[in-house]
C-alpha cells in the first residue's frame, strides 16, 4: 500500500538531461541544438552568473517501504464477511471461548453482571504483534485469537473492574458466575478500514490504494499528515462509489472507514 519515490521521478525529460552544461565539452553537453530526448531538442539555452563547477539533475527511485505500517483492514471480495467460522462461547459461567475465524469488522459480545460488553475486531489484531507490526496473521491463528481475547477482556474491564483472571490464547477466565451471556457477530458487507500510518508518509512516499484492480495514489508532501492522506483517498474514491452514510475519515489517526455502494464485488488491499 506504500511505496517509496521521488517527485516527477517518472518525468522522461527530467531523466533525460545530462550532468553537463553548457561550456563543457563533453558530446552530451546541454546546448543549443543538444537532443535530450527523441523528437526534443534544446534552443535558446544560455549560462548566465552561474557559480563553477559540475551542475547535475538527479532522480530517485521506487521502491517498496521496508516494514510499513499501512494497510487495508484485510482482503475483502463483497461477501458478507468471507468467513463465518467465528464464535464467541459461554463455555462455563467464567469462562468465554473464541474459535474459529475472525475478520476486522467481526463483533464479540459479552454480558457480565455489570452489564453488555461489545468489542469489534480491527486490523491491528490480525497482525503479529497486535499493534500492526510483525505481519499479517490469519484470523484463526493463535495470534490474532490472543489479541482479540486480550481487546475483550480489557472491555470487560472497563465495565467490570477486577472481574477477569486471564487470558490465554482465545481462552477469557472471569470471575465465577459472572457471565451470562457471549457470542460473536459477523462483520457487514461494504464496510473496510483502511488505517494510514504516520512512518509510511516522509514527504515523497506514494501511498497506493487498490480496488478492484484500481489504484487511487496519493504522494506524501513535506506537510501532509495522515488525515490529510486519509482524506485525499477517500475524496478519489467517492467519485467511483456511491457513498453510504457511515463512510467517514478518522483524521487524528488516519483511518478510512469505508462503507460505500459497490464494495460488494471490489477487492481492496
Amino acid at each position: 500500500i506504500a511505496e517509496r519515490t521521488t517527485f516527477n521521478d517518472l518525468s522522461l525529460l527530467k531523466n533525460a538531461l545530462r550532468t553537463d552544461v553548457v561550456s563543457s565539452t563533453a558530446a552530451n553537453k546541454l546546448q543549443n541544438g543538444a537532443t535530450v530526448l527523441d523528437d526534443i531538442s534544446v534552443s535558446g539555452v544560455s549560462l548566465k552568473n552561474a557559480n563553477a563547477g559540475t551542475y547535475s539533475f538527479t532522480t530517485g527511485t521506487v521502491e517498496d517501504i521496508t516494514g510499513q505500517l499501512s494497510r487495508a483492514s484485510s482482503k475483502y471480495f463483497g461477501t458478507v464477511g468471507a468467513d463465518n467460522t467465528q464464535t464467541a462461547t459461554l463455555t462455563t459461567s467464567s469462562v468465554v471461548t473464541l474459535t474459529g475465524v475472525f475478520e476486522a469488522g467481526d463483533t464479540i459480545s459479552v454480558t457480565t453482571s455489570a452489564g453488555a460488553t461489545t468489542y469489534t475486531v480491527i486490523a491491528e489484531d490480525l497482525t503479529l504483534n497486535g499493534d500492526g507490526t510483525g505481519g499479517t496473521v490469519t484470523g484463526g491463528s493463535s495470534y490474532a485469537l490472543n489479541h482479540i481475547a486480550t481487546k475483550v477482556a480489557a472491555a470487560i474491564e472497563a465495565t467490570d473492574a477486577s472481574s477477569v483472571q486471564s487470558v490465554s490464547g482465545g481462552v477469557i477466565s472471569i470471575t465465577t458466575g459472572s457471565v451470562t451471556a457471549a457470542s460473536a457477530t459477523n462483520r457487514s458487507a461494504d464496510q473496510r478500514d483502511i488505517t494510514i500510518a504516520a512512518d509510511d508518509i516522509a514527504e515523497g512516499n506514494r501511498i497506493t490504494l487498490s480496488i478492484a484492480g484500481k489504484d487511487y495514489t496519493v504522494v506524501a508532501g513535506s506537510e501532509s499528515s495522515v488525515g490529510s492522506i486519509a482524506t485525499a483517498l477517500q475524496g478519489m474514491i467517492s467519485h467511483d462509489y456511491a457513498s453510504g452514510a457511515g463512510s467517514s475519515v478518522t483524521a487524528a489517526s488516519g483511518v478510512i472507514h469505508l462503507d460505500w455502494d459497490g464494495l460488494s464485488t471490489a477487492e481492496v488491499s
